[in-house]
C-alpha cells in the first residue's frame, strides 16, 4: 500500500498494486482485480475505506482509495 496525491482530485490517496510477478503468472488476477475494485466502487460505508479510481499504466494495475491518516488494521489487530 502507498500513499499518494490524486491531482486530478487534488485529495490525498492509498494506492494498492496488483504486483507485476502476480499479474504476469496469472492474467486472470487482473480481470479479478478490476472487477473487485468495481465492487467495492458501489458499497458505501463509514467503516470502509472508499475506493475512487482503479486503473493501468505501463503494465502497472493499481486501486486507488481514500486516505485515511491513522495506524493500519493490521497494527490495530496486533495491539
Amino acid at each position: 500500500m502507498y500513499r499518494g496525491f490524486h491531482s486530478r482530485l487534488r485529495m490525498e490517496v492509498a494506492v494498492n498494486v496488483l504486483p507485476f510477478h502476480l499479474a504476469d503468472k496469472n492474467p486472470t488476477l487482473i480481470d479479478r482485480f478490476v472487477r473487485e475494485a468495481q465492487m467495492a466502487a458501489q458499497v458505501r460505508s463509514p467503516h470502509l475505506t472508499r475506493v475512487v479510481d482503479v486503473n493501468e499504466e505501463a503494465g502497472l494495475h493499481f486501486l486507488v482509495m481514500e486516505y485515511i491518516p491513522g495506524i493500519t488494521a493490521g497494527k490495530r489487530v496486533q495491539m
